[in-house]
């Protein structure tokens, strides 16, 4: 680990709200350091990876920010409806009585 990550002592991470848009992402760190300065980091699309990707060689620092139900992938997905024909139907009700 690099020795800048060793002088921080706190990591603050804020950023916008889960929503469906994959195209937008914004927010900040701010890192507080054992010297008592605070830098602040800009948060954008060029350094967001989204729920799904692979990344290979390469060695990395991440912090998760959204997971699950809030994660932007299951968002932008929506509801799904599954298709089946009508033998099918007629075939589950038949299977029911």
């Amino acid at each position: 680990m690099p020795d800048f990550y060793a002088e921080i002592i706190s990591l603050v991470v804020t950023c916008d709200r889960p929503d469906m848009n994959m195209y937008r992402f914004n927010g900040h760190i701010i890192a507080k350091e054992k010297t008592g300065d605070t830098k602040e980091y800009p948060l954008n699309l060029q350094n967001f990876i989204p729920r799904g990707s692979v990344v290979g060689n390469s060695e990395m620092y991440a912090i998760v920010v959204y997971t699950g139900a809030d994660s932007k992938i299951i968002l932008n997905q929506g509801k799904y409806s599954y298709k089946s024909s009508s033998i099918e139907k007629k075939m589950n009700l038949i299977y029911l009585f």
